[in-house]
């Protein structure tokens, strides 16, 4: 069978990256992810108007790991306040204890504050119209929230002031800044909302995007810019959390079509199973010759490349390129 070498170039680079993550393989399924989306007051049109676009490329990317696009929710505008913002996480809770030990139950909860912020002596706050959303208004909402996975992204000045606060098992913290003392406004926003909206930061082409890989793209993007600029960088995203690697933020390609395809569905199972098989052969590097590690390696490696020209034809995207046998 003629394999393209674009196929198995973007196999094999995808599965030596992952592996060099120590990331495990996932096997495809819709995930029951809830995601609040807050884009709070901006302080002038500009900002404004950036607060919103970001927060819509969000909503997108959310919505591709949720069942029904009513499980995302924003709130920007007239309904980004706090009462808003608490009343919103109240109705998650009441539904996640709804749907709890049924084939519903929501296993993820996302919540993204997108604006200004700054600290005082009672910490960390969001500026929304009305009064501030407070870490202690965060902490105690949040707290009734059974779920396996929480994120938490501040994008916002002086986020960084809420992280030890915040923190705690079971729960994944972004920040854009590294402290309360960083408070100019943030331009890691921009370059978050550009992960979760394209292809770009799903660095192991798995389709899927993981919060460590928006971090990674949007931290190093932020960088660079202050860089490019020659300008002293005034802020410093930070990422807690050990569930980086395995929540997923959006689903990409295959993955994101799948959702309406059970045959691509299947054949991303399969996948998952032959990713396994691929990690199986790594842990056994030590105990084989050489010569045998490698080849098994490539066996299996050509079978996922076979698998993903399958999936390619399928979607119609036939990749360009030379063919090998």
């Amino acid at each position: 069978m003629k394999l393209h070498k674009a196929t198995i170039i973007r196999c094999v680079y995808g599965m030596v990256f992952i592996g060099l993550l120590h990331a495990l393989p996932l096997q495809f399924a819709a995930a029951d992810t809830r995601a609040v989306i807050v884009a709070g007051l901006g302080g002038n049109a500009e900002y404004r108007a950036a607060f919103e676009q970001h927060s819509e490329t969000m909503i997108g990317a959310l919505q591709s790991t949720t069942t029904s696009p009513d499980h995302v929710t924003l709130l920007t505008g007239a309904t980004s306040n706090r009462d808003s913002v608490l009343a919103s996480l109240q109705l998650l809770t009441d539904e996640i204890n709804e749907l709890a030990g049924t084939e519903e139950a929501v296993d993820t909860v996302v919540l993204i504050l997108i604006g200004h912020g700054n600290m005082n002596r009672d910490g960390w706050q969001f500026n929304v119209s009305g009064p501030d959303l407070s870490v202690v208004d965060l902490i105690g909402a949040l707290a009734p929230i059974n779920v396996a996975q929480e994120v938490i992204v501040a994008s916002a000045s002086a986020s960084g002031g809420m992280l030890k606060s915040m923190s705690q098992p079971g729960r994944t913290i972004i920040t854009a800044t590294k402290s309360g003392g960083e408070t100019i406004a943030v331009r890691f926003t921009e370059f978050f909302a550009e992960a979760l909206g394209s292809d770009n930061a799903d660095f192991d082409k798995n389709e899927l995007l993981t919060v460590r890989e928006a971090f990674t793209y949007a931290n190093d993007a932020t960088q660079s810019y202050f860089k490019d600029q020659k300008l002293l960088a005034s802020e410093h995203a930070r990422l807690e959390g050990d569930d980086a690697v395995s929540v997923t933020l959006a689903t990409l390609g295959a993955l994101r079509d799948a959702k309406s395809n059970p045959m691509i569905a299947a054949l991303l199972d399969e996948r998952s199973e032959l990713e396994a098989a691929f990690y199986a052969v790594r842990s056994r590097k030590s105990e084989l010759p050489e010569d045998t590690y490698y080849s098994e390696l490539e066996a299996v490696l050509v079978q996922i490349a076979t698998l993903q020209q399958r999936i390619d034809a399928e979607l119609g995207n036939e990749p360009s390129g030379e063919s090998v046998e």
